[in-house]
């Protein structure tokens, strides 16, 4: 769409808008003549009024006021004003991130306020000092204020404030990126708002509660959510947070793809913000057209937008937001092949944030910089800022940016050739992001495996990882993302040498593109086939793609685009032995590339260049494009080779000298690992053995029963022979290994063993355990002796037995259980329940997750759950397991063993203790264990 359509656009949604946000400058203007009429009291009055609103416009403007409202104040005797400008001064200051003397503010109005007994006040005291504690990502403090402000809050009913500290405290959360606890309370506090109608906190709710599934890729639940607090806020004439609204539904109908309509509701949002002189955050609808017009790659117009926004912000003297301002336009030079201006506009903006001691976007920067040393095969300087980055984001503990570091890290190893380690890395953020439930940057990990794995040749991996892209980008909805895989799967297909399936893929990828009108794509799958079409010898139809892609990319004007496409008609006509026009394309291709400064391109164009004139007898001209060739071929051999070689010695150092430092002690280490494994062996067969006995015994007992007896003894041995023999077998061959072949095994090797024998160890010790359970309970020999047990205390002494393997898997347990709950129940019983409900939990979560044990009261029973984001079940799983037909055992996400008889023997002991057990599931997100159990009563 061309920039008039635009204009046109903003100016009929502006004599919209403009009617709505009138109202705001109007108050404004009417209370600044008014400051001159009046006296006294009633002067004081207008004057906190005029503060209140400049806080969201003029913060600066506020503070200016406050003197004059203090000093008129204490002059009528109003010490309720009075303190009441303290606040808003205290406000004002945070608005402008000016915590130091906002905090300053906060302890004056607060003592003010407790003098006043004004509860009402003092909440709004303490959940502002609870603000600055977030911003400064003192999660734990900031959650603590705002529990003490909706203790108030409580306590003075008012239930309009409580829902809104509720929300806070979801934010917090939900920066913390605690997703589920986050929506926990956004929909608390939508709870509330609902049944007491108050309105405006229902759409800030809602609002919030799709922000944060805009987050997690779930597009069509976010707009419905954004659109119903569009509604609510449009019948509240909720000016400023209408234009908040509509910049929302903007993004996210960027991220969908919808440009059209992106466009459209920020120009919504500006021409509000425009007229309401809300100047920062005009600047900031400013950028996001910017980021709308970058996105489809028209550049001329996204600098123009990023550009004004600067303008405003420099006004303001606004320097976190001028640092977001660098950035986005060196993202634009980046995206032009201009590193050197990228670059300088990356720096100011790590200038900036080091000023400001803002770690985390010191190390977005740290990121951006690398970025560009990457595009410039300065893979040391890269790397360096890369790791510099992951360092600060580890150090801070923001998992998801600690992601992104290590895909790029990831990327400079695929960049050197060393396949494997990028992989490494790649499969670290996959993971990070797989417990994060990112599925957005899920697809974006799987895209970098597969050109990994294409790099190396395996195009079935490949394959597999971009097939793995695409179904996540369906399941998100993102129809460029969507389209940029069905290419990536075209190209496979096509190395494949399967022409069929390249081509269907590449039709639908150009559906999609057609569908949201990005040219850039539709151009860039267009030439993609005309290759497909020219190696399967197909040139009439290769031609008409070419020509396709030729055109659009003119109306683009995409000068690396056009250099590809005319080199390709090039090597086509030259094939058709065409000179004349074959000429005419590659020299425009030479030229072109040659503007495009990029080394490879202009190596590949020069090469056919020099292919022609050799044909066509201009030896010359032929000479003058392989000096050019050659020249390219060197450059880049001479610069990356270089890097590489750098790296790998880096690479290579480090790990030598790791290897020195460690050598001695790995070798103790190893020697003590295996006499400690060799003793445990020997007990844990020690102790199978006298399981045996007492099963034997248990048997002679139940002889009365002959059929119960049989039927037992064959469950017994199926589960010797098929899970313990195994692994017992297994055992035995790893410690002859380490005892008889010591010179043989080096110590990686060594390592690998006893880490494989530690696991099997510790898992077998487990089976050992629910067999014996297990045959109690077909004997009858359980001794059921009901008594009053504190769950706390027996889930504080069930994890002191299971938190080694916890910790092996680096899992967190997280304990939310109130100290005070009873229940009326064999204490063995409880003990083995939440053993084999949290092992299991443990078992099937991927390394690095959490699993969550929690109770409450419920009818006269205690309900607990344990919960893990692991691999979770399908509906027919969990029906089957669930069921009393027989379980088939499953291996853990590490391969650990199991017998299927855990949650037999749960099942069992929840029944004896009268109560039930039960479970939900989400395939491939989490799985929910309950167990209730009679709550503990004195009658």
């Amino acid at each position: 769409m061309n920039r008039l359509k635009y204009n046109l656009i903003f100016l009929f949604i502006f004599f919209i808008t403009s009617v709505y946000s009138q109202n705001t400058v109007h108050i404004i203007d009417s209370l600044e003549n008014r400051i001159t009429k009046v006296v006294g009291k009633e002067k004081a009055n207008t004057l906190i009024l005029l503060m209140e609103a400049y806080l969201d416009v003029n913060p600066d403007r506020s503070i200016e006021l406050s003197k004059e409202a203090y000093s008129t104040a204490v002059r009528a005797n109003a010490i309720d004003i009075r303190n009441k400008v303290v606040y808003l001064q205290a406000k004002a200051y945070y608005r402008k991130n000016d915590f130091f003397h906002s905090k300053e503010q906060i302890e004056k109005a607060l003592e003010n306020f407790k003098n006043e007994k004004n509860k009402e006040m003092e909440s709004y005291c303490i959940q502002l000092n609870a603000h600055i504690f977030w911003k400064n990502e003192e999660y734990i403090k900031a959650i603590a204020e705002y529990n003490k402000a909706i203790d108030l809050h409580q306590r003075i009913n008012r239930k309009d404030l409580e829902a809104e500290t509720y929300l806070f405290i979801g934010v917090v959360y939900r920066d913390q990126g605690l997703n589920d606890k986050a929506l926990q309370y956004f929909y608390k506090s939508l709870e509330i708002a609902s049944k007491n109608n108050i309105y405006d906190i229902k759409a800030s709710a809602l609002n919030y509660i799709g922000g944060l599934q805009w987050k997690l890729g779930q597009f069509s639940n976010a707009l419905e959510n954004y659109k119903k607090s569009l509604e609510i806020r449009k019948q509240l004439n909720d000016y400023n947070n209408l234009a908040s609204s509509y910049s929302n539904i903007g993004i996210l109908f960027k991220d969908m793809s919808k440009y059209d309509s992106s466009i459209m509701y920020h120009a919504k949002a500006l021409s509000i913000y425009a007229n309401t002189k809300s100047l920062k955050n005009k600047a900031y609808t400013l950028s996001n057209i910017g980021n709308v017009y970058w996105k489809i790659g028209k550049y001329t117009e996204a600098l123009e937008y990023y550009n004004d926004a600067l303008e405003i912000r420099m006004q303001l003297s606004d320097e976190a937001n001028i640092g977001k301002s660098y950035d986005n336009i060196g993202n634009v030079y980046k995206a032009l092949n201009q590193y050197e201006k990228a670059l300088d506009f990356y720096k100011k903006a790590l200038d900036i944030r080091e000023k400001q001691e803002d770690k985390t976007s010191i190390a977005a920067s740290l990121n951006n910089i690398g970025g560009i040393y990457l595009k410039l095969a300065k893979y040391h300087d890269a790397l360096n800022y890369y790791i510099r980055s992951l360092e600060i984001r580890d150090e801070l503990n923001d998992e998801a940016n600690m992601a992104v570091s290590l895909n790029n890290v990831g990327i400079i190893y695929r960049e050197i050739s060393n396949y494997k380690t990028a992989i490494e890395y790649h499969e670290k953020a996959l993971k990070a992001y797989s417990i994060l439930g990112n599925k957005i940057q899920m697809a974006v990990t799987h895209n970098y495996l597969g050109s990994v794995y294409w790099n190396m040749g395996e195009l079935k991996n490949a394959l597999h990882s971009y097939l793995t892209a695409l179904r996540l980008r369906e399941e998100i909805g993102d129809k460029a993302a969507v389209a940029s895989s069905l290419n990536n799967i075209g190209l496979i297909y096509r190395d494949m040498n399967d022409f069929n399936k390249s081509i269907d893929f590449y039709n639908n990828a150009l559906d999609l593109y057609k569908e949201i009108e990005n040219l850039s794509g539709k151009a860039n799958v267009l030439n993609n086939m005309g290759d497909v079409y020219v190696k399967f010898d197909k040139y009439s139809q290769a031609h008409k793609l070419f020509n396709q892609a030729l055109q659009i990319r003119e109306k683009l004007n995409n000068t690396r685009g056009l250099a590809i496409t005319h080199i390709n008609i090039g090597q086509l006509y030259l094939k058709e032995n065409n000179y004349y026009k074959a000429q005419k394309h590659l020299g425009q291709g030479f030229n072109l590339a040659m503007k495009t400064n990029e080394g490879e391109l202009i190596k590949t164009a020069s090469f056919e260049n020099y292919n022609l004139f050799q044909k066509s007898d201009n030896y010359k001209k032929a000479l003058e494009h392989y000096l050019v060739y050659a020249a390219q071929k060197d450059s880049i051999l001479n610069r990356e080779n270089s890097k590489k070689i750098a790296e790998l010695q880096v690479a290579y150092e480090t790990t030598r000298k790791e290897n020195e430092i460690q050598k001695l002690k790995q070798q103790m280490e190893i020697d003590d690992l295996r006499i400690k494994y060799q003793q445990r062996l020997g007990i844990i067969l020690g102790v199978f053995f006298v399981i045996t006995i007492i099963i034997a015994i248990q048997l002679y007992i139940l002889l009365k029963n002959k059929r119960k007896a049989h039927h037992m003894l064959e469950n017994v041995f199926s589960v010797i022979a098929h899970d313990l023999r195994s692994p017992v077998s297994t055992l035995c061959n790893m410690s002859h290994l380490l005892s008889g072949e010591q010179n043989t095994i080096d110590e990686e090797e060594k390592k690998t063993i006893i880490n494989h024998m530690d696991g099997m160890t510790k898992s077998l010790m487990g089976l050992l355990d629910n067999l014996l359970n297990w045959s109690k309970t077909q004997s009858e020999l359980i001794d059921y002796k009901p008594e009053a047990i504190n769950v706390n205390d027996s889930l504080g002494e069930c994890l002191e037995i299971i938190d080694v393997i916890a910790k092996n898997k680096k899992i967190e347990i997280q304990k939310e259980i109130p100290d005070d709950l009873l229940v009326y129940a064999d204490k063995n019983a409880l003990m083995v329940l939440l053993r084999n409900l949290i092992t299991n939990a443990i078992k099937f979560s991927y390394e690095g997750g959490k699993v969550r044990v929690f109770a409450y009261e419920i009818n006269n029973y205690i309900q607990v759950g344990v919960e893990d984001n692991g691999v979770g079940m399908n509906p027919t799983q969990l029906q089957q397991i669930l069921s009393n037909k027989p379980n088939d055992s499953s291996s853990g996400t590490l391969n650990e063993l199991g017998t299927g008889m855990g949650l037999k023997i749960c099942k069992e002991f929840v029944s004896i203790n009268k109560g039930k057990i039960w479970a939900e599931s989400l395939e491939n997100k989490q799985t929910i264990f309950y167990f209730s159990l009679p709550k503990f009563s004195n009658n």
